[in-house]
């Protein structure tokens, strides 16, 4: 059976940064790379939702998050909610981690 995906507002948020962020550095290039690498977890996501490991800076939680590294750089934080993967967050690996596992609500 294949889930659904939510996005979070807060994750959405921070993808969204992240992709005008590349576009200005990257180009439209480096943009799309992105967002085909995010959707391409989507669907892996879809299909094996408990492949990303338990993500160790949200393990004092009572969800239990688990997170994708979608390249160096960017990591998708999502839990499992009955057949929705919801997704809570984006994180840009270069900004201080417990900072962005305190913005998770």
């Amino acid at each position: 059976m294949t889930m659904k995906i939510k996005w979070t507002p807060l994750a959405r948020q921070h993808l969204r940064k992240t992709l005008n962020y590349v576009l200005i550095h990257s180009g439209s290039q480096g943009h799309a790379h992105l967002a085909d690498k995010v959707i391409e977890w989507q669907q892996t996501l879809k299909e094996m939702p408990e492949v990303g490991a338990l993500e160790p800076l949200l393990q004092q939680r009572s969800i239990p998050y688990r997170s994708i590294v979608i390249n160096k750089l960017n990591k998708l934080i999502y839990y499992i909610e009955n057949e929705t993967i919801i997704v809570a967050d984006f994180w840009d690996t270069r900004r201080e981690p417990k900072e962005q596992a305190n913005q998770i609500k």
